[in-house]
């Protein structure tokens, strides 16, 4: 459901109306006229649920924008029960301006929540193939887990994706030990290189020496470019390393690349093996 929202800011001066859509407990996607005149931070109105959020922008592209809550939501009295439809004023058809030839690669994502293996992105029904491929996503920061996992709702990914925040929650995961005991298993992780606990470049080692993991493919994903870094994680057993996008529209690029690549052309070994 779409709700009618009030985006305030410029010391309680300015307002402007908005389409709240996917509201969680730590943040939303905003849908206004044109998403470069909302500033950093400013005060959500939510007006059918009376809530009121401190927000700052996370990303934006051309008439939406996503946001984190600052503080906790808190409830205030409504000031009118309006739920907004569809064929709502604001236009809700998909207007983000996509590059043409798509980034031949994948990505990552989170919600900022505490470490744990139920942090997932809502999937649809399967439609593409006849079982579900988990996406295991090892990422550290909150603001990028965040970011990603927008992108992933944003383009109707229709898999699980599942994120743990460093190498040793990722190899726990992987080989189903303590609280991960019981989740799927992944075909297909996401690796960031630069992680607290256990990094990127030494949980890919253990994972590429590991008889039981060594078949499952990994995609380096990470800010770093440096030479170094790609030639070391390609000798260690990456299937791909990828860089890090610099703004939302290539996040959306590179996860609709992800999926036709990975997803629906590219044969997976069984997870469950």
């Amino acid at each position: 459901m779409l709700k009618g929202g009030v985006i305030v800011f410029d010391c309680q001066h300015v307002t402007v109306p908005c389409v709240v859509r996917d509201i969680s407990e730590t943040g939303a996607r905003l849908q206004v006229s044109e998403a470069t005149a909302i500033p950093n931070t400013f005060e959500l109105l939510v007006e059918l649920d009376g809530l009121r959020a401190d927000c700052v922008v996370i990303w934006r592209a051309s008439s939406r924008v996503g946001v984190k809550f600052e503080t906790e939501p808190k409830r205030v009295t409504p000031s009118r029960a309006q739920v907004v439809s569809a064929g709502s004023s604001i236009d809700d058809k998909p207007t983000l301006r996509r590059r043409q030839g798509a980034l031949s690669a994948m990505c990552r994502a989170n919600t900022d929540a505490e470490p744990d293996h139920s942090r997932t992105v809502p999937v649809e029904p399967q439609t593409k193939r006849s079982r579900p491929i988990p996406l295991l996503i090892a990422e550290d920061d909150a603001d990028d887990r965040f970011l990603i996992s927008d992108a992933f709702k944003e383009t109707g990914f229709v898999h699980p994706v599942i994120f743990v925040e460093n190498g040793e929650e990722l190899l726990s995961y992987l080989r189903r030990e303590g609280p991960f005991a019981d989740c799927d298993p992944p075909g297909l992780v996401m690796l960031d290189l630069n992680m607290p606990r256990m990094d990127g470049r030494t949980a890919l080692m253990h994972i590429k020496t590991d008889p039981a993991l060594k078949r499952i493919p990994v995609i380096a994903f990470t800010t770093s470019n440096a030479e170094n870094d790609i030639e070391r994680t390609y000798e260690l057993g990456v299937s791909a390393f990828i860089s890090k996008p610099g703004s939302f529209d290539e996040m959306l690029d590179l996860v609709e690349s992800l999926n036709n690549h990975w997803m629906r052309f590219v044969a997976l070994p069984n997870a469950r093996a």
